[in-house]
């Protein structure tokens, strides 16, 4: 597709990875569970005052999370051929710089973040040397800390409140 060249399995891991997506998006956006999960991350002790058993979502939360790395070691070590325990370390500067530029605790802007820095890796390959991505990734990190510390797609709450 255009500059980018795709396997077969590209294609499957891309397909996986947006069938996670779309589950999660319902897992939290239209289910009981995704109600009580933003309940505690807005206010656990507001959370618990109200019904809702915050221990239990934090440790469901985390066996969700680690689900989801779970999957995601998988998929790299079918990706990579091989499969030790550094095996994701090379990606660790990735993925934090992929968090931090969509913005903290935010899914959506994560996946965003996520997109941006894996294309602006790619597409610099054409212009540098391909040894040069990681530090790619870690400039627009730089960058977004200076200029966006919040992240790029994230909303700045109000200051005021009132109406004009």
């Amino acid at each position: 597709m255009g500059p980018f060249l795709w396997t077969s399995r590209d294609e499957l891991i891309m397909g996986a990875a947006a069938v996670t997506m779309v589950l999660l998006h319902l897992l939290l956006r239209y289910t009981k569970f995704g109600k009580a999960l933003r309940a505690v991350a807005d206010s656990r002790e507001l959370a618990r005052v109200s019904g809702i058993d915050a221990s239990r979502v934090i440790q469901l939360t985390w066996g969700l999370a680690g689900l989801v790395a779970g999957l995601g070691g998988f998929v790299l070590a079918g990706r990579v051929g091989s499969f030790a325990p550094s095996l994701g370390f090379n990606f660790l500067l990735v993925t934090f710089a992929a968090a931090i530029v969509g913005g903290i605790g935010k899914p959506y802007g994560a996946m965003a973040g996520a997109l941006l820095v894996g294309v602006a890796m790619e597409t610099s390959a054409f212009y540098v040397a391909a040894d040069y991505k990681l530090p790619i990734a870690f400039a627009l990190l730089i960058a977004t800390l200076l200029v966006r510390p919040e992240g790029l797609f994230t909303t700045k709450p109000r200051v005021g409140g009132g109406a004009a």
